[in-house]
């Protein structure tokens, strides 16, 4: 077994890859995984997350964001 990285805390209600990139959604945030570390893109609470035309995008229960390539961007979809 490889070793293991500090990553998502709390309980995990969804993985996904998109492209070389791992997410993850915990009830204590985004994460990604990339480049073997992995980094906490918000603390909000996101139901899911997709790759869509070349980005990710993901959402809370009530907002759509795009995510942005420097994670410290995240627009809301109108």
């Amino acid at each position: 077994m490889g070793t293991l990285t500090e990553g998502p805390r709390g309980a995990i209600s969804r993985l996904r890859a998109i492209g070389e990139t791992l997410w993850a959604i915990s009830d204590r945030g985004l994460w990604r995984q990339s480049g073997g570390a992995w980094t906490r893109v918000s603390e909000e609470s996101f139901v899911d997350v997709v790759g869509h035309l070349g980005g990710v995008v993901a959402a809370t229960a009530d907002t759509v964001y795009a995510i942005g390539c420097d994670l410290n961007s995240k627009s809301a979809i109108q």
